[in-house]
Order: structure tokens, then sequence, then C-alpha cells
């Protein structure tokens, strides 16, 4: 998710990979204002741009929701198919069209009903109105406004040019279920002296199982892979809609070939039968047992992220043994 607030100053920038949109390349761009005259004159211009897929909310100060230009779902353009196709129908047996053609007349009216819906973009399906309304505070209005790639810079610019918004875009994603569990806050990270004990103490909290059989960590690796590429494709095409950065996002996208080598690493050298081999724990709530992935999710945890050739040593020194 990108934001930028209207002045232009102190822009942020946050990713989110929550999936939202219909299209793999559509993204969602919304903007908050501070009245219903806003949103409306926000909408209003939106659609005059020819950006046809857009909608509005409003909530009263009691809390109330007003939808404006909710587009079809499912149902509705279902019905309203149905209906073209009756059109049609009667329409053609009226003209005195032979029987065998009324049924592909009929049918071409309930696809055109059915497709022309979507392509004359009206308006945005209230399902996905629902799952945005929630952010809308009383007296505020939302104006979303679903784009391509392309079109999102002027959406932006569009939104931006009323009032005073918080303007976001957001893209689709796919969702992403961390493998283990983390109850509470982030621990304190461990110092360099202590982590041999606490390795050696988790070395001996393990219980194995005589079975060596567990899920492979390459479709996990996949996944992790897919993630971090989606999140560096956010932070590019945030700066390049003129978005601030941090500089966590300026490392992660100048040195993404690193992540990708060390990906690549993992692949070449992870042996094919590595969820035969390897020591797996007996614990069965995690969905990943082998007990190598407990042990670096340990050390990565333990040395709040911060991960070196010295402390990995130092950490795997007491448990080598208990892997062989």
């Amino acid at each position: 998710m990108e934001e930028c607030r209207g002045n232009g100053e102190n822009e942020d920038v946050l990713s989110s990979h929550r999936a939202t949109g219909r299209s793999r390349v559509s993204r969602f761009v919304l903007g908050f204002y501070r009245s219903e005259e806003h949103g409306g004159e926000a909408l209003r211009e939106a659609r005059k741009k020819g950006f046809r897929r857009s909608a509005a909310i409003h909530r009263a100060s009691d809390g109330g929701l007003n939808h404006f230009h909710d587009g079809f779902g499912p149902r509705d353009r279902a019905a309203f198919g149905i209906a073209m196709a009756l059109a049609v129908t009667v329409l053609a047996v009226i003209a005195g069209i032979p029987s065998m053609a009324v049924v592909p007349c009929a049918l071409c009216g309930f696809l055109v009903a059915w497709f022309g819906t979507l392509w004359l973009g009206l308006g945005i399906r209230s399902r996905v109105l629902r799952g945005y309304r929630g952010f809308v505070l009383p007296g505020e209005s939302l104006v979303v406004v679903e784009a391509t790639k392309e079109e999102a810079a002027d959406v932006i610019a569009v939104l931006r040019h009323i009032a005073n918004p918080s303007v976001f875009a957001i893209r689709p994603g796919p969702s992403f279920t961390a493998s283990t569990e983390t109850t509470g806050q982030r621990r304190e990270p461990t110092t360099m002296a202590s982590l041999p004990d606490c390795a050696a103490e988790l070395a001996t909290s393990h219980e194995l199982e005589s079975s060596t059989r567990s899920r492979p960590l390459l479709p996990i690796l996949r996944d992790c892979e897919v993630i971090i590429e989606r999140a560096r494709a956010d932070l590019a095409e945030a700066a390049r809609l003129e978005y601030g950065v941090t500089h966590a996002a300026e490392w992660l996208l100048d040195n993404a070939y690193l992540i990708r080598s060390n990906i690549a690493d993992i692949r070449h050298n992870l042996p094919d039968n590595h969820n035969k081999i390897l020591p797996v724990l007996t614990d069965r709530s995690c969905p990943v047992r082998l007990r190598v992935y407990h042990l670096a999710a340990d050390l990565i945890d333990r040395t709040g992220y911060r991960l070196g050739r010295r402390t990995s040593s130092v950490f795997s020194t007491p448990i080598s043994i208990s892997l062989r």
C-alpha cells in the first residue's frame, strides 16, 4: 500500500499484499476526503476524465453509510443479461426470425449484457466497497478508483487536485502466512556471549521423531521469493509515482540481486531429498517440522534479524553434533 499526503510533504510508503483486485494488472486508488462535497467533486472529476470504474463511500456523522456508483456484481450482471436475452427473444419473434436463430440471438444478448457492464466500467463492485468502508471515519468520504498500472499516476493526480486528500494506491498481491507462530512482541537481541548457551538449551529442548519425512523447503522458498519480488515491485512503483521511500526500501531496491543470488544458492545446494534425510521434530503444530528450519528461525529471532558469519558460527557450534 502506498500512501501520499495531499500537501506533498512527509510522504510515506507502506507496503501491503492484500489481494483486493479482480485483474492481475489493476490496482485500487483510494482518496480520503474530509467532507461529502469534496468526495463527490473528486468522484465526478475522475469519471469525467474517463475513469468509469470508480465509486464513493460517505459516512455520515451518525455512522450511516452511503455508496455512490457501486457497480454490478455477478448476480446483478446475470439478471441484467437474462433480461437482455428475453428482450432480444421477444424482438426476434416479432421480427419473424426463424426459431433456430432465436436461441443464438438470445445468447448473444446475454453475453453482450454480461461483458458490456464490465467494459463500460459501471462503478465498483459492492463487495470491494464493503472491504474499504471500515476505514471511513464519520464525516469522511472515500473515493475508490480501479485503474491499471499505467493509469495509476493520472488517477492520483486527479484525486489530489481536489481539496487536500490522503491518497493510497493498493495493488493486488498473494497472501502469505508465516510458517511459524509468533506470540507477543519481538524478543530483545541476545548478546554474542549468550548465543552458545541459548543454542545448547534449544538443542536439548527438541524432541526428534524416528521418521525423517517432512514438508520440503523449496515450496516455502518459492513463496518467500514471490513475496519479496512483489514487495520490490510495490516499492519500485511507489518510487515511479514519486512517493517517499524509507532507507530500508531503498536498500531493497538497490540490492535485490543479492537476495536473488542467495535464493539461487539455496536451490543449488539444498539436496533434493532433504525432507527425507534431515532430523524431524515430533511437534506437529508447525507446518514445517525440519529441525534445521526451526534452528535457523530461532537464530534469526535471537539476533534481532542481524545475521552474520560470526553469529551463525557461534550459534551452530553447540548443536552441530546433535544434527549428525
